[in-house]
Formats: C-alpha cells, sequence, structure tokens
C-alpha cells in the first residue's frame, strides 16, 4: 500500500511546528497558538477541500497552498500588512517541509514546472486505510504523539494561567 503521500497528520504538524517555533519564541497566548495551529494546517486546510471538490480529477490533496509561491505570496503580504500574524506563513512553510514538497517539485514550484500532477482518485475508504496504514510509520506516530502530547501540555497551562489569573482577581483586596 502506498503512504508516501501521507508524510505528518495533523496532530503531527502542529506538535512538530510548536517544537520548532517554540526554540525561536515561546508561545504564551491562546491566540499565538492559534495562529500557529491555524498555520500549521493552512496548506491543508485549503487543499483537501480544493482537491475533492473542485480538482476532483486531479486526485491530489496538495494543490495551491503546498506551493512555495501561494506560501511566500502569504509572508510578504503578512509581513507587510500585519506583522503580528506572521507565525501563520512560518508555520505554513514548516508544513511545506514536513511534507517533503522537494519529492514533488512539480507541485513546489508551481507554476515553474508546468500543471500539477494528476494522481489516481481513489475512493473515501482506500484514503482511511492509507491513514491507518500510516501510522506503521515510527516518525509519523511519534510526530503525532509529540503532537497531541504537546497540545495537551499547552492546554494544561493556558488552563493554569486562567485559574490563577482568576485566583488573583478573586481574591480579596
Amino acid at each position: 500500500m502506498d503512504v508516501s503521500n501521507i508524510v505528518m497528520l495533523p496532530l503531527g504538524h502542529v506538535g512538530v511546528n510548536f517544537m520548532v517555533l517554540n526554540l525561536f519564541r515561546r508561545m504564551r497566548s491562546k491566540r499565538e497558538f492559534t495562529l500557529l495551529v491555524l498555520g500549521s494546517l493552512l496548506p491543508d486546510i485549503i487543499d483537501k477541500p480544493l482537491g475533492l471538490l473542485m480538482f476532483h480529477g486531479f486526485g491530489n490533496g496538495r494543490l495551491i497552498a503546498h506551493t512555495l509561491m501561494f506560501n511566500l505570496a502569504i509572508l510578504a503580504i503578512v509581513l507587510a500588512f500585519k506583522r503580528d500574524l506572521v507565525i501563520v506563513p512560518i508555520a505554513s512553510l514548516l508544513h511545506l517541509i514536513e511534507d517533503r514538497m522537494w519529492r514533488e517539485p512539480k507541485i513546489l514550484f508551481y507554476p515553474f514546472m508546468g500543471d500539477f500532477p494528476k494522481k489516481p482518485v481513489v475512493p473515501w475508504y482506500v484514503r482511511i486505510e492509507r491513514i491507518v496504514q500510516a501510522y506503521h510509520d515510527p516518525t509519523i506516530l511519534l510526530s503525532d504523539l509529540l503532537g497531541a502530547i504537546l497540545l495537551i501540555v499547552f492546554v494544561g497551562c493556558i488552563a493554569k494561567q486562567q485559574k490563577e489569573f482568576k485566583d488573583k482577581r478573586s481574591a480579596p483586596k
């Protein structure tokens, strides 16, 4: 079974991006974390529905948002107009690295290398089977576990901060 198209699953994207971006800047707020999640998943949020609904004949969930041009354009727009959103395009660019897009240069460097490659259209149950099969790859399993653990830790930290904030506000003065 070919699982080469499934490189990383959602929790893995979020977890690895969270870990990488925290090396440079600590995520301290729900807003920053929300932006990180959005950027981490942005290429899939855009391309999976496009591939399934609009470009069904392509059989490909990696289209426009998995291109370098799209991601650099988002980065340029954010840097020009709304710098506080820079986490989104950076996380989206990391998504391309995590998906090993250099293995699919026609997509990564679209439109400079021709049209998007067409892949065989497979039924939904085959897609689910491929996702289950992907978990046999230790790197996919570990990245998703790391993502799940980091999400739990972050949510726990935010909940603790909110409780401490509430306690301080309700404490008698």
